[in-house]
């Protein structure tokens, strides 16, 4: 973990929770396997209102030519997960 003292409480506690943090679950599971370590805050979706872009896919922020985000909630971000993998096991 980045923080010292989040180090120190997660050891304490048994749990870590991170937000956007998706890159360091196996890694940080793999170091501490007895830790409950979950997504608090997990799947990022940028819109602009009242503009909707065809058809409806996943594409990077600002791709289209109007460098408007689709109200339909398809943008994808760079800083969390899609959607269709926001829950796993």
């Amino acid at each position: 973990m980045p923080w010292k003292n989040a180090q120190e409480c997660a050891d304490i506690i048994k749990l870590a929770g991170y937000n956007y943090g998706e890159k360091y679950y196996e890694e940080h599971h793999k170091e501490h396997p007895d830790w409950v370590i979950y997504g608090s805050e997990t799947v990022a979706v940028v819109q602009s209102r009242g503009v909707y872009h065809f058809p409806p896919y996943d594409k990077p922020i600002l791709a289209d030519d109007d460098q408007h985000c689709s109200s339909l909630g398809n943008s994808a971000t760079s800083w969390g997960c899609k959607i269709n993998r926001s829950s796993f096991d």
